[in-house]
């Protein structure tokens, strides 16, 4: 009897007898091998269709487009622990770089709106859009203090509630 796969269509030889209560029938156990070589196989082709993860190429690369290659575990590049150290190693720099340019895009919009009379004075040009900016700016600002302040007041209610 055929059977096949509904996944991958992959298709194996069943016996039509009857299993043997005690023991694997030899047929079957034959059956399962060729499926768990099957799975490897379809396993290791698809593990070779993302590089990064088997130290070929990190994530970091892709993106800024850099397509050097290390060498692959199988050819003495890094392998087991140590490819996941570099791995982790890798992911710990791009939330350090994530971070600091989120904490200097930050800054810099915060001396905009700080310096913005003087910059207005040294670039006339600049004072509408400044303006708009400093606008922006203050409505967040005034967004985000009332809803501290409504946090502040729950805070006390509650704490009023248990005294």
């Amino acid at each position: 009897m055929q059977q096949k796969c509904p996944k991958c269509g992959h298709k194996w030889s069943q016996a039509s007898a009857a299993p043997k209560l005690r023991g694997l029938d030899p047929k079957v156990a034959g059956i399962l091998r060729e499926e768990a070589r099957h799975e490897a196989a379809a396993r290791q082709e698809a593990a070779a269709k993302i590089p990064f993860l088997h130290g070929k190429l990190s994530p970091l690369r892709l993106i800024e487009g850099d397509q050097r290659e290390t060498k692959p575990a199988a050819a003495g590049g890094t392998a087991g622990a140590e490819g996941w150290a570099e791995a982790e190693r890798r992911r710990r720099s791009g939330f350090l770089r994530g971070f600091v340019s989120a904490a200097l895009l930050a800054a810099a919009g915060i001396a905009a709106y700080n310096h913005a009379p003087r910059a207005i004075e040294a670039l006339p040009d600049l004072e509408a859009y400044m303006t708009i900016y400093a606008d922006w700016v203050n409505a967040l600002r005034a967004t985000v203090d009332s809803g501290v302040n409504r946090s502040i007041e729950r805070i006390q209610d509650a704490l009023a509630r248990f005294r």
